[in-house]
């Protein structure tokens, strides 16, 4: 059992001890409703869920109205992001093993990329994410979401990001909106001097950051269908770890023929040089003759499965 929280505590069953709690998903409704704040799962945890990330990210982000520390338990980390006006956000529900949590829509997503870069690997990032958001993103939804989130500005930064996305169409009925308003030009990267910078005619936006686009040969333009295929392969082999963990008897063979397979997968899907890759390449197999390695491969096992079930989040 671990405590995220003074008064609130999580569960952890065997499967998930390597790991050191449940995921973060499986708990953080209940997690707010007893720190007795509003809340929505968003940024690049919102984006992996709506299947635009080119890999897990690294924390949960959680977007609430008020500061709140990080939260570390055991591989899992937590980390809050406030937001001013946080009931303008749209939201659906998303199911998890334990009910249902509140996401940001994919629209409302690739606002707060924008909003808050620093929490999502910068504007270059933000670009790649939403080339691969954009095929979850409806146009009129764009432009409601921006009509309740009132500040122009954001609105015109995701325009410009979607164009350099080479996603120009999502973003057309957004760009009649914006130029109905007639801003004011506005900086890429607010804070950063603008003064003989750039500037997009379309979005009124001066471009004082440059934007260099991540290419991701492996998942950018995979439909929706595709990234399904590809959570039900990581999940087959996470099913297959834990199975093999569980064994009453191991082998060094099945171990190591599991884990070619299961390497050989995450290189493919994201590839080689990747973070996925690097992590799985981290994790402990003592292959030392057995028994004397028994503990270790499951430990290994276990450890490779929370990874497997971290990338198809």
């Amino acid at each position: 059992m671990v405590s995220p929280r003074r008064g609130f505590y999580v569960i952890v069953p065997p499967e998930y001890r390597v790991a050191g709690s449940l995921p973060a998903a499986w708990f953080i409704r209940d997690l707010m409703e007893c720190l007795a704040r509003p809340y929505y799962v968003g940024l690049l945890t919102a984006a992996s869920l709506h299947g635009a990330a080119h890999q897990a990210p690294q924390e949960f982000q959680v977007v609430t109205d008020r500061p709140l520390g990080v939260i570390e338990i055991g591989r899992v980390r937590i980390r809050f992001v406030k937001k001013a006006r946080l009931s303008r956000t749209a939201t659906i529900g998303v199911k998890t093993p334990t009910g249902e949590m509140r996401v940001s829509t994919p629209e409302a997503t690739a606002l707060d990329l924008v909003r808050y870069p620093e929490h999502c690997g910068g504007l270059s990032n933000v670009a790649t994410i939403l080339r691969e958001l954009a095929e979850r993103l409806d146009g009129g939804e764009l432009v409601r979401v921006a009509e309740v989130d009132g500040e122009v500005a954001y609105a015109q930064r995701l325009g410009y990001l979607l164009d350099r996305a080479g996603r120009p169409e999502i973003a057309r009925a957004l760009a009649e909106w914006v130029d109905a308003r007639a801003p004011r030009a506005t900086p890429l990267s607010p804070g950063a001097p603008i003064t003989g910078t750039e500037r997009d005619g379309r979005w009124r936006v001066a471009v004082n950051e440059e934007v260099d686009l991540e290419v991701r040969a492996n998942l950018v333009g995979r439909g929706r269908r595709q990234m399904d295929q590809v959570r039900d392969r990581l999940r087959r082999l996470r099913d297959e770890a834990r199975a093999l963990a569980d064994a009453p008897s191991l082998s060094l063979d099945s171990v190591s023929d599991w884990r070619r397979r299961a390497s050989a997968a995450i290189e493919e899907i994201y590839g080689a040089d990747s973070e996925a890759a690097r992590d799985f390449a981290k994790i402990k197999f003592d292959e030392i003759p057995l028994p004397a390695a028994d503990k270790a491969l499951r430990r290994g096992l276990y450890e490779a499965a929370d990874l497997l079930s971290s990338l198809t989040l």
